[in-house]
Protein backbone atom coordinates (compact mmCIF):
# COMPACT_ATOMS: atom_id res chain seq x y z
CA UNK A 1 0.00 0.00 0.00
CA UNK A 2 1.42 3.50 -0.68
CA UNK A 3 0.11 6.92 0.90
CA UNK A 4 -0.39 9.70 -1.83
CA UNK A 5 -1.27 12.46 0.20
CA UNK A 6 -2.43 16.03 0.42
CA UNK A 7 -3.59 16.63 -3.25
CA UNK A 8 -5.75 19.88 -3.30
CA UNK A 9 -9.05 19.79 -4.03
CA UNK A 10 -11.69 21.84 -4.70
CA UNK A 11 -15.46 21.26 -3.66
CA UNK A 12 -18.92 22.99 -4.18
CA UNK A 13 -21.76 21.51 -2.36
CA UNK A 14 -25.22 22.19 -3.35
CA UNK A 15 -28.30 22.17 -1.35
CA UNK A 16 -32.09 21.09 -2.68
CA UNK A 17 -35.03 20.14 -0.80
CA UNK A 18 -34.86 15.97 -0.59
CA UNK A 19 -37.54 15.59 -2.90
CA UNK A 20 -35.71 16.27 -5.75
CA UNK A 21 -33.14 13.66 -5.65
CA UNK A 22 -33.93 11.77 -8.46
CA UNK A 23 -33.76 14.89 -10.89
CA UNK A 24 -30.84 15.82 -9.27
CA UNK A 25 -28.71 12.70 -10.21
CA UNK A 26 -30.18 13.32 -13.99
CA UNK A 27 -28.79 16.94 -14.37
CA UNK A 28 -25.72 15.68 -12.57
CA UNK A 29 -24.97 12.89 -14.60
CA UNK A 30 -25.85 14.63 -17.47
CA UNK A 31 -22.77 16.60 -16.95
CA UNK A 32 -20.75 14.64 -18.73
CA UNK A 33 -22.63 14.60 -22.29
CA UNK A 34 -20.35 18.68 -23.53
CA UNK A 35 -22.78 17.85 -26.78
CA UNK A 36 -26.19 18.28 -24.11
CA UNK A 37 -23.97 20.84 -22.28
CA UNK A 38 -23.18 23.18 -24.97
CA UNK A 39 -27.45 23.25 -26.28
CA UNK A 40 -28.37 24.27 -22.53
CA UNK A 41 -30.15 27.51 -22.33
CA UNK A 42 -27.98 29.06 -20.01
CA UNK A 43 -26.15 30.23 -22.92
CA UNK A 44 -28.93 32.45 -24.28
CA UNK A 45 -29.91 33.61 -20.67
CA UNK A 46 -26.77 34.59 -19.45
CA UNK A 47 -24.58 36.19 -23.15
CA UNK A 48 -21.87 37.23 -21.40
CA UNK A 49 -20.80 33.94 -21.05
CA UNK A 50 -21.53 32.52 -24.46
CA UNK A 51 -17.74 33.30 -25.46
CA UNK A 52 -16.29 31.76 -22.68
CA UNK A 53 -18.03 28.50 -23.31
CA UNK A 54 -14.78 26.77 -24.00
CA UNK A 55 -13.64 28.02 -20.83
CA UNK A 56 -15.93 26.55 -19.13
CA UNK A 57 -16.41 23.03 -20.83
CA UNK A 58 -12.78 22.60 -21.03
CA UNK A 59 -11.90 23.15 -17.78
CA UNK A 60 -14.18 21.08 -16.39
CA UNK A 61 -14.13 18.29 -17.82
CA UNK A 62 -10.06 18.07 -17.35
CA UNK A 63 -10.86 19.07 -13.82
CA UNK A 64 -14.02 16.96 -12.20
CA UNK A 65 -13.19 14.04 -10.63
CA UNK A 66 -16.82 12.89 -9.68
CA UNK A 67 -19.65 13.90 -7.11
CA UNK A 68 -21.75 12.49 -3.86
CA UNK A 69 -25.13 12.72 -3.12
CA UNK A 70 -26.93 12.23 0.64
CA UNK A 71 -29.81 12.81 2.11
CA UNK A 72 -29.14 15.32 5.02
CA UNK A 73 -31.65 16.55 7.91
CA UNK A 74 -31.35 20.40 8.81
CA UNK A 75 -33.57 23.58 10.26
CA UNK A 76 -33.30 26.90 8.66
CA UNK A 77 -34.61 29.92 9.75
CA UNK A 78 -37.85 30.88 8.29
CA UNK A 79 -38.57 34.46 7.74
CA UNK A 80 -42.16 34.48 6.99
CA UNK A 81 -43.60 32.54 10.40
CA UNK A 82 -40.51 33.56 12.95
CA UNK A 83 -39.19 30.33 13.62
CA UNK A 84 -37.12 27.03 12.34
CA UNK A 85 -38.32 24.77 10.13
CA UNK A 86 -37.09 21.24 9.57
CA UNK A 87 -36.27 19.85 5.87
CA UNK A 88 -34.54 17.19 4.40
CA UNK A 89 -32.28 18.45 2.11
CA UNK A 90 -30.31 16.63 -0.56
CA UNK A 91 -26.42 17.44 -0.65
CA UNK A 92 -24.66 17.08 -4.08
CA UNK A 93 -20.62 17.72 -3.19
CA UNK A 94 -18.63 18.05 -6.00
CA UNK A 95 -14.87 17.54 -6.15
CA UNK A 96 -12.60 18.68 -8.74
CA UNK A 97 -8.73 18.24 -8.80
CA UNK A 98 -5.80 19.12 -11.23
CA UNK A 99 -3.57 15.92 -11.31
CA UNK A 100 -1.12 17.99 -12.93
CA UNK A 101 1.02 19.48 -10.72
CA UNK A 102 3.16 21.34 -13.31
CA UNK A 103 0.29 23.22 -15.10
CA UNK A 104 -2.30 24.83 -13.28
CA UNK A 105 -3.31 26.07 -16.86
CA UNK A 106 -5.47 25.20 -19.19
CA UNK A 107 -5.82 26.67 -22.81
CA UNK A 108 -9.14 27.19 -24.12
CA UNK A 109 -10.16 25.51 -27.33
CA UNK A 110 -11.87 28.70 -29.08
CA UNK A 111 -9.59 31.44 -28.02
CA UNK A 112 -6.37 29.34 -27.39
CA UNK A 113 -4.89 31.14 -24.53
CA UNK A 114 -4.27 29.87 -21.24
CA UNK A 115 -6.79 30.42 -18.59
CA UNK A 116 -6.74 29.95 -14.61
CA UNK A 117 -8.11 26.50 -13.75
CA UNK A 118 -9.19 27.44 -10.72
CA UNK A 119 -11.43 30.12 -12.02
CA UNK A 120 -12.81 27.77 -14.35
CA UNK A 121 -14.28 25.82 -11.67
CA UNK A 122 -15.88 28.89 -9.65
CA UNK A 123 -17.35 30.31 -12.55
CA UNK A 124 -18.80 27.05 -14.41
CA UNK A 125 -19.81 26.07 -10.95
CA UNK A 126 -21.77 29.02 -9.97
CA UNK A 127 -23.46 30.46 -13.44
CA UNK A 128 -23.94 27.40 -15.03
CA UNK A 129 -24.51 24.51 -12.48
CA UNK A 130 -26.33 26.32 -10.35
CA UNK A 131 -28.36 28.26 -13.07
CA UNK A 132 -29.12 25.34 -14.37
CA UNK A 133 -30.93 24.22 -11.68
CA UNK A 134 -32.76 27.19 -11.11
CA UNK A 135 -34.19 26.36 -14.52
CA UNK A 136 -35.17 23.41 -13.58
CA UNK A 137 -36.59 23.80 -10.16
CA UNK A 138 -38.59 27.33 -10.72
CA UNK A 139 -40.71 27.06 -7.57
CA UNK A 140 -37.48 27.39 -5.38
CA UNK A 141 -37.30 30.62 -3.70
CA UNK A 142 -33.62 29.53 -2.71
CA UNK A 143 -30.78 27.37 -3.43
CA UNK A 144 -28.14 27.19 -1.32
CA UNK A 145 -24.40 26.18 -2.52
CA UNK A 146 -21.44 26.39 -0.66
CA UNK A 147 -17.59 25.87 -1.92
CA UNK A 148 -14.30 25.79 -0.53
CA UNK A 149 -10.66 25.53 -2.06
CA UNK A 150 -7.30 23.95 -1.02
CA UNK A 151 -9.43 21.13 1.18
CA UNK A 152 -6.45 18.02 1.78
CA UNK A 153 -7.36 14.62 0.28
CA UNK A 154 -5.37 12.12 0.81
CA UNK A 155 -5.37 8.35 -0.99
CA UNK A 156 -4.39 4.65 0.55
CA UNK A 157 -3.81 3.60 -3.11
CA UNK A 158 -3.61 -0.65 -3.07
CA UNK A 159 -0.39 -2.30 -5.22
Amino acid sequence: MELIGFKKMNYIEIYLPARYKCKMLKIFDGLSDRDKLCKSKFWDEYPEFKEKQGYFLDGFEKLTKGYSIYKVDGRFYNEEKKQFDDERSCVVRMLFANEDKKNNTIKDSTKQQEVDLLSIVYNFVTYFIVAELAFKFPKEKEIWFTHGTETKLNKWINR
